[in-house]
């Protein structure tokens, strides 16, 4: 399948936001992954604020890999 989608490609940036709250926040139905948020940016910026060190070297990990392909 196709890997997830690169942070700093603005066209799939909102893309790339709701992929990540999916992969690493805990949800039951997809209203649980933006919240109130009006943009899937601010729900990530939001929940970035709030995992641990570890979840957010594994978000950093996937954009690793694009940079090392494009390397």
């Amino acid at each position: 399948g196709q890997y997830f989608p690169r942070r700093d490609d603005p066209d799939k940036h909102e893309y790339y936001c709701a992929s990540m709250l999916l992969l690493f926040k805990p949800w039951h139905q997809v209203q649980d992954l933006k919240g109130e948020f009006l943009t899937w940016q601010e729900a990530l910026r939001y929940f970035s604020q709030q995992v641990s060190d570890v979840t957010l070297a594994q978000m950093s990990n996937i954009e690793h890999y694009h940079k090392c392909k494009n390397a």
